[in-house]
């Protein structure tokens, strides 16, 4: 059984491990640059869809380049670049964003796809293509943080299992 105070360590990791559910728009910033009239922002978030397989969400952030206020009527399109060809991604209008949800055959690297967005908005038209990053794995300090990140929290939870039968002893004598 796991104790009450690795409780709330363990449902961080849960929560920090496992994709959401769908339909939560956000993520990890994927790319965004300045194109024509708009600055334009590509996140992406890891979500399950029920029985429906692993997906990502990807949401755009549309604002004016000159004075960085949303753009709220735009037109904008969504495809995700695939081996098997693109898929065109129904967007519709959710918060300051555009939200389209692309079944992929694995949601574990949100960056792992191609993606373009178009938008056609009352100031003119932009284009913006997300590539993925180069592989190369994370960081060797990621690594090594996580490592002593680790290490820490099982000296913690040696010296908290071993500090309960110490007290019991001087309770009994």
């Amino acid at each position: 059984m796991v104790g009450v105070r690795l409780r709330p360590l363990l449902g961080v990791v849960g929560a920090l491990v496992l994709p959401t559910t769908a339909t939560a728009h956000g993520g990890l910033l994927i790319g965004g640059a300045e194109a024509g009239p708009y600055r334009v922002q590509l996140m992406a978030l890891a979500v399950t869809r029920g029985g429906a397989g692993p997906a990502i969400d990807y949401t755009a952030y549309v604002q004016r380049a000159g004075d960085g206020r949303p753009v709220e009527d735009a037109d904008v399109q969504i495809v995700v670049e695939r081996d098997g060809g693109d898929q065109a991604l129904r967007v519709q209008r959710i918060g300051n964003g555009y939200e389209g949800i692309a079944r992929v055959p694995s949601s574990r690297d949100v960056q792992a796809y191609p993606v373009r967005v178009a938008v056609r908005g009352p100031d003119g038209t932009s284009d913006l293509r997300v590539t993925p990053p180069a592989a190369g794995g994370p960081p060797p300090a990621l690594l090594g943080g996580t490592a002593l990140a680790v290490l820490l929290t099982g000296g913690l939870v040696v010296r908290a299992r071993r500090r309960v039968p110490d007290a019991d002893r001087r309770d009994e004598g």
